[in-house]
C-alpha cells in the first residue's frame, strides 16, 4: 500500500505489513489520510491480506460522515485514531486464547514464545482451538472427530532475534540459492531462551512432531505464502532428550 498527500499528491511511503502501517498511519498528514479514507483503500488493503473483518469493519464506514464535530467540521484526526484502535484491538484478539509459554504447563494446549504476530498458520490453529473450546464440537456433533494438534508457535519476535544474533540478514538476501540460505541458517544457533523452552516441551512431549512455517503471508489473496516453506516431520524417537532436541532446533532454523 502506497500512501500519498491527498493535497499535492506526493508519495509519503509504502507498506507491507501492518506493523509498518501502524507505524506510518499515524504520521501521515491528514490530508492524506482522509485522501485514502474516502478511496476505501485500507479495506481494499485489508481484504487482499484476507483481514476480513477489518477489511468490512473499515468499508463500513463513511468518511466524513461518521467523523464529524459539533461545530460540523471534519475530523481526520478521530479516523486516524479509530483505525490504530481498531487494528490494534483485532492483533490483540487474535492473540489472545494463546497462552505465553513461561506460563503454560503440560496440560496447556496452544502456547507461543516471544512477542509479535503467530503467523497465518499460528493464527488458523489457535482460532481451532478456541472453536473447539467454546462449541464443544464433540457434543455438538458427535459424529464428527477434530483433532487439533497440541502447539508450540515461535512469534516474529523469535525470528527476528534469530536473523540479528547470526547477523543472516545480508548474507541471505545475498545467497544465490535456496542451499546457501539452508547452509547458513542450518549452521546457526537459536537464542538461548527458545532453546530452553523447547528442551522444556519436549520433556513432556515424546509424540512425533511437525514443524511448520507460519508465514505472515500466509494466506494473503495476492500474495500468498502457503506451501513455500518446507515442513520438517520428526519421529521424536532419538534415544536422549539433548538429541531430540537437537533434531527439533535444527528442523526450526
Amino acid at each position: 500500500l502506497t500512501f500519498q498527500d491527498g493535497l499535492t499528491g506526493s508519495e509519503l511511503g509504502s507498506v507491507s505489513s501492518v506493523t509498518e502501517l501502524l507505524s506510518t498511519w499515524q504520521s501521515l498528514p491528514e490530508s492524506a489520510v482522509a485522501f485514502h479514507a474516502r478511496e476505501c483503500h485500507l479495506s481494499k488493503w485489508f481484504l487482499a491480506r484476507a483481514e476480513f473483518s477489518l477489511a468490512r469493519r473499515f468499508r463500513a464506514s463513511n468518511y466524513p460522515t461518521d467523523f464529524i464535530d459539533p461545530e460540523g467540521r471534519e475530523r481526520a484526526d478521530w479516523l486516524r485514531n479509530w483505525i490504530l484502535s481498531e487494528t490494534r484491538a483485532h492483533r490483540n484478539k487474535l492473540a489472545s486464547g494463546v497462552e505465553n509459554v513461561h506460563s503454560a504447563d503440560a496440560s496447556t494446549t496452544i502456547v507461543r514464545l516471544g512477542k509479535g504476530s503467530l503467523g497465518g498458520k499460528g493464527r488458523g490453529f489457535r482460532f481451532l482451538h478456541s472453536i473447539e473450546d467454546k462449541y464443544s464440537l464433540s457434543t455438538l456433533l458427535p459424529e464428527l472427530e477434530m483433532v487439533v494438534p497440541r502447539s508450540f508457535i515461535l512469534a516474529t519476535e523469535v525470528f527476528d532475534r534469530f536473523i540479528e544474533d547470526n547477523k543472516l540478514m545480508v548474507p541471505a538476501l545475498n545467497a544465490t540459492t535456496n542451499e546457501e540460505v539452508r547452509e547458513m541458517f542450518a549452521a546457526a544457533t537459536l537464542p538461548q531462551d527458545v532453546t530452553v523452552e523447547l528442551r522444556r516441551y519436549l520433556e513432556a512431549q515424546t509424540s512425533p512432531l511437525a514443524v511448520r512455517s507460519s508465514s505472515l503471508f500466509e494466506d494473503a489473496f495476492l500474495q500468498p505464502f502457503a506451501g513455500i516453506y518446507e515442513s520438517i516431520m520428526l519421529p521424536n524417537t532419538a534415544g536422549s532428550l539433548e538429541a531430540r532436541l537437537a533434531q527439533l532446533s535444527l528442523g526450526g532454523r
